[in-house]
Parts: C-alpha cells; structure tokens; sequence
C-alpha cells in the first residue's frame, strides 16, 4: 500500500484513478466550509448535467490510512455515490427547487456559526448576526444534500433577508425535527436501557433528530420557555457544544459561571473540529424578559 504524506497527495492519485476508468470529468476541489476549514472533495460532473453532488474525502483518507479500504475500492466508492446521484431527476430537482422562491421557500432553513470567525463567508452569504453568532440559510434539497443562499441566490429570488428568515425560522423545526433530551435518558439510550422521562434531569440536551447543526433551536425563545415551564425554573444556561447540539442547565449559580465559561473553552480546545466549533461563550435564557445573552463573571445565570 502507498503511504501519503497529506490527503491532496492521496486525491490526487484518487482522482487520476477514477480517470482511467473511464471518467474524465471527475477533479479534485477545496471546498471552505464552517470557520474557515477547508476540506478536500472529488466531483465527477456528466456531460449531460449541469449538477454533481460533491464527495468529502477526509473519512475515504482515513479508511485508507487506516487499511480500511484500497486505493481500487476508494475509486469505485466515489465512481457508485457519483453515478448514482448524477442522474436527470437530481438534476431536475435541483434546478426546479432553487429556480424560485416559492419553490424553494417551503425547504429553507437556518444554522448557527460564529461570526468572528465566519467573516469573510458571510460577506457572500445573506445572514443575521446575533450576538457574537450569526444564522446563515440553507435550501435542503433532500435528506442528504443542502445548498448554502448566497447572495446571488437571494438577488436571483428578488427577496430579502427577512423573507427567507421568516421561512426558515418556521421550516427548522419541521425539517430537522427538534429532540430536546435529559442527559440521563440520553446516557441511557445509548447503553440500551429505557431509563424513562425525567423532567428534574438538571441537564438538558438540544439538537434535531440527525444531530446535525442543531444547535439553531438555542435561540428559540418559545422552545426554551417551553423547557423553564416544565423544569419550573425561570432561567437556563446554555452551553454550545458545536454548531450540531447545545446543552442546557438549570442548577447554574453567580460561582459556577467562570468554571463552565473555562470548561466549555477546554472542551473545544481539546475535543471539538474547528469545524464543528461554535463559541467558546455560556449563554443565558431568561424566561421572564424571554431574552438570551452572553453570561457575565457576575451574573447570577440560572435561579432555580
């Protein structure tokens, strides 16, 4: 087996594969995403389509460092998703779906990013920046593919921000389906055991049922008064795991900000992607003024 030293050395000889075989459309792209990260994709584009879907290679990389899989299985990988995406109908749903507004209004949906560190895409990108977070859009295509509005997209619809905002904020919930869990029951789930509802749980997972850029539903106010009135607590401290998932809690005092402040700067230094980070913040829910700020050393952030 050849040893690569990086993955554009290992796509390269990737893509010069899937050539031989036939296809000769196929090349290799830098594809930037969340924070600045930029991941390494093959695209193998028909002469008949206009679209492609584009095929990540950093887990294809890893099975073939890890002797998972051969550089011959790699290619027939990549040839079997390309082909079987690459077809009219993909391509018709695609261009029937972000053709018009109103056809792509009822697929519109929000995520979460950072905004510092996000700058230069949402320059590109129509976005509403809140606090030091920003909600970008996307149109889903289907279950498997999304197509970030651009700002071009947004002049080619003849519509505005607050339009899309609108459709998204009330598309979220339906597409991605909000699964709001006691760590508890969540623990439990995952060892195979019905541990059963449990309200008291003083933490409180928050994502969709993919677990895939859900950490949106942190900034629906309705969603967590909803949480306070069942937990009888009139404020929650959220913590923003990833841009995937947010945890919420209850028993957070004025002592306990600056230890989970640390703890949650810790957790990303030493565990989470650069892109999959969030913020290195604790947030605030109050359940009175319905609000959500950034905590502060002094505040008293959750009362029971």
């Amino acid at each position: 087996m050849k040893i690569y030293l990086n993955i554009d050395a290992f796509a390269k000889d990737l893509v010069a594969n899937i050539q031989q075989k036939g296809y000769e459309n196929a090349e290799v792209q830098n594809v930037k995403k969340n924070n600045n990260t930029v991941l390494t994709a093959i695209t193998i584009k028909p002469e008949n389509c206009s679209v492609s879907p584009v095929i990540y290679l950093e887990d294809i990389y890893k099975d073939y460092v890890e002797g998972a899989r051969t550089m011959e299985q790699a290619a027939e990988y990549v040839i079997h998703v390309a082909m079987n995406t690459n077809k009219p109908e993909y391509e018709s749903a695609v261009t029937d779906t972000l053709g018009t507004f109103e056809s792509a209004k009822p697929r519109i949906v929000a995520r979460l990013v950072n905004e510092e560190r996000n700058r230069e895409m949402l320059k590109e990108v129509p976005h509403k920046k809140v606090m030091n977070l920003a909600v970008i859009y996307y149109v889903q295509i289907d279950d498997n593919a999304s197509t970030k509005i651009t700002n071009q997209l947004l002049n080619h619809w003849g519509v505005t921000v607050d339009d899309i905002h609108d459709w998204a904020t009330k598309n979220t919930k339906n597409v991605g389906g909000l699964k709001v869990v006691g760590l508890q029951q969540c623990l439990g789930e995952m060892a195979g055991l019905d541990v059963g509802l449990d309200c008291g749980d003083p933490v409180t997972i928050m994502t969709n049922e993919t677990m895939t850029n859900g950490a949106i539903y942190m900034l629906d106010t309705e969603i967590l008064s909803e949480i306070c009135e069942s937990k009888g607590v009139q404020s929650l401290g959220i913590i923003p795991c990833s841009v995937h998932e947010t945890l919420l809690l209850t028993n957070v005092d004025d002592s306990s900000v600056r230890i989970l402040v640390d703890m949650i700067k810790t957790v990303n230094e030493t565990e989470v992607s650069e892109q999959d980070y969030l913020s290195d913040d604790l947030y605030i829910f109050d359940y009175k003024t319905k609000t959500i700020d950034i905590a502060e050393d002094n505040e008293l952030a959750c009362a029971v």
